[in-house]
């Protein structure tokens, strides 16, 4: 049931911000429409839609004011669509992806019908009896051989 909310809330969010930035547009657009000789003067609305996709749409923006220059309403669009893509991409797509809970990996070594507790040796503990090498303790043999020669069998004369 959380889950669902908690999905429930993101399409929300998501959907919301969407209907947010189309809404400025046509808003913007309009009032340009009808009022071409107060161009960018009285509207505010550019600043609402780069608000909204803060600060992916400030890099992006000056970008695109630089690059574009035809007339005004068609880089009024492409001003709002490139911020409205940049923002869409920051925070539906990399902000997810940068906060997106990670599952920890584990050995399963303990399972939940078994109960933790002091682990128990069934012998007692013995003492190891130490190490003794066979291998002479001189490196080369009396033919000069290392041990490793004597390991791989290489013969020399």
């Amino acid at each position: 049931m959380a889950a669902k909310l908690k999905i429930d809330i993101k399409r929300a969010v998501k959907f919301s911000w969407i209907a947010t930035n189309t809404f400025l547009l046509q808003l913007s657009l309009g009032s340009y429409l009808l009022y071409p000789d107060r161009a960018f003067r009285n509207d505010d609305t550019i600043q609402y839609v780069m608000l909204l996709s803060f600060p992916s749409s400030i890099p992006t923006t000056i970008l695109t004011a630089n690059i574009i220059g035809v007339n005004p309403p068609i880089d009024y669009i492409a001003i709002c669509l490139v911020a409205f893509l940049s923002g869409y991409l920051q925070w539906f797509w990399c902000v997810p992806k940068i906060f997106q809970k990670r599952e920890i990996i584990s050995l399963q070594l303990t399972s939940p019908e078994r109960e933790l507790g002091p682990i128990t040796t069934a012998n007692s503990p013995r003492r190891r009896k130490p190490y003794q090498s066979h291998l002479p303790r001189a490196p080369f043999d009396k033919t000069g051989h290392s041990p490793l020669e004597r390991a791989i069998g290489i013969k020399r004369g």
